[in-house]
C-alpha cells in the first residue's frame, strides 16, 4: 500500500500531494479539478516500466491510439503542455520504500534509451521501420532504493510508432483502472474464472451481487459466438447473461472482480457510483472494504455524489483510522491542492452541512 503520493508538473497538477493515504481513498471535487488525472497518475506510477500503460491512457481519454493521436495526447501529460519540463510522480510505500517516476518527451538526439529488454514492435499503421533521426520518444525513468531503469515508446518522423522498449523490471504493484464506460464482459469472465472459480470462491461474487439482486443463487461463465461472459441464476428458470439483469450488476461485478485480481495492488475506479442505486451504496462500500482487506488491495475512487460520500462514511466509520480517507481537490487558478478528511472530519462536515465535494 502507498502511504503518500505526489504529482508534479503532470497534467493539471503543478505540485499535488496526498498524505496520509488509507486503504480506501475517495476523491471528490468540482469538474475539471483533476480527479481522473489523479487516477491516471497512479496508474502510470505503479507500472513505471511498462510504457504501454501510457498508450492505454490515451484510449481511456478517447484519443485515437494511432501515432498522430499519441503525439497529441502525450503532450497533455505535461503541465500546461510544457514538454520541456519533465513530469514527476512519486510515492512512499507502507514498506518505507520511496519510488519515483520521471516522464519526458524527447527527441532521439537527446533521449537516454533504456538498457532493458528490447520489446515488441507495435502493429500500428503499417510495418515497423528503421530508426531514423528526428524520432520522438516518451521516456519513463523509474527509480527506487535499489535501481534506476528507463523505458521508452518511440515515434518516427512521420509519427508512426516504431517500438516499445521495456525495462526488465516488473511493476511494483498490480493495478486495475476502471473507467465509467468500462464494459469488458470477456475480461470479467476471465477474472471470475482465474481468481474465484478455480479456487472455489465463487460465493464471494454471489454475496456481493445479492446487494443489488437478492434472488441470485450462483454465477457461472457462459459462452456464445466465441465469447465468454458471466451468467447468473436468479430464479428465473434458467441462467441468463448478467448484463440482462442491468448495468448496475455488471458494474458491481466488475469492481469486485478487479479487486479479486489485484492482490497486493491498486484498484482505480473513476465515478464509482456510476450505475449503482444510491440506497445500496453503503452496502456496496462495505463489500468493497471487505474485499480490499481480504486481498490486501488499496482502492482509489472518484465521485461527484454527496450520497456516495455519506454512504462511504457510514460503511467505514466503525473501522480503523487507516481504512478510509476522503480527499477533495480544489482548483485555484493554475494550482490544484488536496484537502484531506478522515472519518471524524467527514462526520463533522456531514452533520453541520459543510460542503465536502
Amino acid at each position: 500500500m502507498l502511504t503518500s503520493f505526489s504529482a508534479k508538473t503532470f497534467r493539471c497538477f503543478r505540485d499535488l500531494s496526498l498524505c496520509p493515504l488509507a486503504r480506501v481513498n475517495l476523491i471528490t471535487g468540482a469538474n475539471n479539478c483533476g480527479k481522473t488525472a489523479l487516477l491516471e497518475a497512479l496508474f502510470l506510477h505503479v507500472a513505471p516500466t511498462n510504457p504501454e500503460v501510457a498508450v492505454r491512457l490515451c484510449g481511456f481519454r478517447g484519443f485515437p491510439t494511432s501515432p498522430k493521436g499519441l503525439e497529441e495526447a502525450w503532450t497533455w501529460f505535461f503541465f500546461r503542455r510544457r514538454v520541456s519540463e519533465a513530469a514527476a510522480l512519486s510515492s512512499t510505500g507502507a514498506d518505507g520504500v520511496k519510488r519515483a517516476l520521471r516522464l519526458s518527451l524527447q527527441s532521439i538526439e537527446t533521449a537516454e534509451v533504456g538498457t532493458g529488454d528490447v520489446s515488441t514492435m507495435l502493429p500500428m499503421e503499417g510495418h515497423s521501420r528503421p530508426v531514423m533521426a528526428g524520432l520522438r520518444q516518451l521516456v519513463l525513468e523509474y527509480k527506487d532504493s535499489d535501481r534506476t531503469v528507463t523505458s521508452t515508446v518511440t515515434l518516427s518522423e512521420d509519427l508512426r510508432v516504431v517500438k516499445l522498449e521495456r525495462a526488465g523490471v516488473q511493476p511494483f504493484a498490480e493495478s486495475v483502472f476502471l473507467t465509467p464506460r468500462h464494459r469488458n464482459l470477456q475480461e470479467d469472465a476471465e477474472r471470475f474464472s482465474d481468481y474465484l472459480e478455480r479456487v472455489g470462491r465463487e460465493s464471494e461474487l454471489v454475496d456481493v451481487l445479492r446487494i443489488l439482486e437478492p434472488r441470485i443463487k450462483r454465477v457461472v461463465v457462459l459462452a456464445s459466438g466465441g465469447m465468454h461472459f458471466l451468467g447468473a441464476d436468479a430464479g428465473l428458470g434458467e441462467v441468463i447473461p448478467l448484463s440482462f439483469l442491468g448495468d448496475g450488476l455488471v458494474r458491481l461485478a466488475c469492481i469486485a472482480l478487479a479487486i479479486a485480481s489485484a492482490s497486493g495492488g491498486l484498484v482505480l475506479i473513476d465515478e464509482v457510483e456510476n450505475g449503482l442505486y444510491h440506497s445500496a451504496m453503503s452496502r456496496v462500500w462495505q463489500a468493497i472494504g471487505e474485499a480490499a482487506r481480504r486481498q490486501n488491495v488499496q482502492v482509489f475512487a472518484t465521485t461527484h455524489s454527496l450520497e456516495c460520500i455519506r454512504a462511504a462514511y457510514e460503511a467505514f466509520s466503525q473501522m480503523g483510522p487507516d481504512e478510509f480517507r476522503l480527499f477533495r481537490l480544489d482548483r485555484n487558478k493554475d494550482d490544484v491542492s488536496a484537502v484531506v478528511y478522515d472519518a471524524e472530519t467527514v462526520e463533522a462536515a456531514l452533520v453541520h452541512g459543510i460542503e465536502v465535494r
